[in-house]
C-alpha cells in the first residue's frame, strides 16, 4: 500500500484498515463455535407450548471483539468524512462531515446547509440516500453506532438465537421446534456460530447464535458480521462515488 495518504488515498486506506479490524472480529468471533459459552434455559410462557428461551454467559465476551466491533466501526465512518472533505474547498475542511439524517427530511436539510461541495459531489451523495429509509441506510446506522461507542459497549449481551435441536426431541416445545428462515439460509447462517447444547433445566438444547447492535432498531435483527460486511461494501462505494464526482 502507497504511503501517500493525500486526496482519497486515505480514505480507501481506512477503508482497508476497517476491513482488517473486521477479518480480527470474524475470527475471534469464530473461535467461540463449539465451546458453550453460552447456557440456555427454557422458561414456561403465558400460552400452552410458548416457551421463552433465557441466555446467560459461561464466561464473559472476549474483549477483542468488542474492540475489533469498534475498530471497524471508527475507520468506516473516518473514510466518509475524509472523503467528504476531499470535496469542499480547502477553508471548509475542518467544519465538513459526510452528510446523513434521521429521516430524508433531515438530510435535505443538512445536505443544503452544510455540505459546500460541488453540485456533482452533492448528486452522488443524494444518490446514496444515506439516511433511514434510504436504501443507504447503513450510513446513518454507522454514525449512530459511533456516537455510542463513546459513552457505552456496542457489543453487549445480545444475541440472535436459532435453535436447531434438542435431546430428547420431544423435549423441544412445540413453538420452538420451527425453522427460522436464517436457518434455511446458508448465506446467512454463516454468520451465527454453534454452541453447545447446555442448558440449566429440561432438555439438552443446541442453538446457533449471533450478536446484534441491539442498540440500532433499524439493525437490530441482523448479526453484526453481516452487518459490518454491508456497511463496509457500502463505504468503499460511496467513496469511490465521491472519487469520480470529483474528478
Amino acid at each position: 500500500m502507497s504511503d501517500d495518504i493525500s486526496g482519497f488515498n486515505s480514505p480507501h486506506m481506512k477503508i482497508a484498515r476497517a476491513r482488517t479490524h473486521f477479518d480480527a472480529y470474524w475470527t475471534a468471533f469464530r473461535r467461540l463455535e463449539g465451546t458453550g459459552f453460552l447456557r440456555v434455559t427454557l422458561q414456561p410462557g403465558g400460552t400452552l407450548n410458548s416457551h421463552n428461551v433465557v441466555v446467560d454467559e459461561n464466561r464473559p465476551i472476549p474483549a477483542d471483539l468488542r474492540l475489533n466491533a469498534a475498530d471497524v466501526l471508527y475507520n468506516l465512518r473516518s473514510a466518509l468524512d475524509q472523503a467528504a472533505c476531499c470535496c469542499v474547498p480547502e477553508g471548509k475542511k475542518r467544519s465538513t462531515y459526510f452528510p446523513h439524517g434521521e429521516d430524508k427530511q433531515s438530510f435535505q436539510k443538512y445536505l443544503a446547509e452544510k455540505f459546500k461541495a460541488s453540485a456533482s459531489a452533492r448528486d452522488a451523495i443524494v444518490k446514496i440516500e444515506p439516511y433511514y429509509g434510504g436504501k443507504g441506510y447503513l450510513i446513518r446506522a454507522l454514525h449512530d453506532l459511533n456516537v455510542l461507542d463513546k459513552h457505552v459497549q456496542v457489543l453487549s449481551k445480545n444475541y440472535k438465537i436459532v435453535i436447531t435441536g434438542a435431546e430428547p426431541r420431544d423435549g423441544l416445545p412445540l413453538g420452538l421446534r420451527g425453522s427460522p428462515a436464517d436457518a434455511a439460509n446458508p448465506e446467512i447462517q454463516n454468520h451465527y456460530i454453534q454452541n453447545d447444547g447446555l442448558t440449566r433445566d429440561g432438555p439438552k438444547v443446541w442453538i446457533r447464535v449471533a450478536f446484534t447492535f441491539s442498540a440500532v432498531l433499524q439493525i437490530a435483527h441482523e448479526p453484526i458480521t453481516l452487518v459490518l460486511e454491508k456497511m463496509s461494501d457500502l463505504v468503499a462505494s460511496t467513496v469511490n462515488a465521491l472519487e469520480d464526482a470529483t474528478r
